[in-house]
């Protein structure tokens, strides 16, 4: 998890929270591998690849539906 401000890998690897990754897996900028690498660091956290191509949060309604769902998924135990 290195990148021109350092590497975080050993801050991620403290995270002690259930966490839930949401990435894009068309972003050519931050690609979906290191979305998985994110994940992969942080023990036990879910990933849910997005089909799309922002870094922002869905605006597109069916793409937004599945990030709430996601989140709804997630934040119920059922994730």
């Amino acid at each position: 998890m290195r990148n021109l401000r350092g590497d975080a890998t050993d801050m991620f690897r403290k995270v002690a929270e259930r966490t839930l990754v949401i990435h894009s897996q068309d972003y050519m900028a931050v690609s979906a591998e290191e979305g998985r690498l994110l994940a992969s660091t942080i023990t036990g956290a879910r990933l849910v690849l997005l089909p799309s191509c922002s870094h922002y949060f869905p605006t597109d309604s069916e793409l937004a539906k599945r990030a709430s769902d996601a989140i709804t998924q997630f934040s119920t135990g059922n994730l």
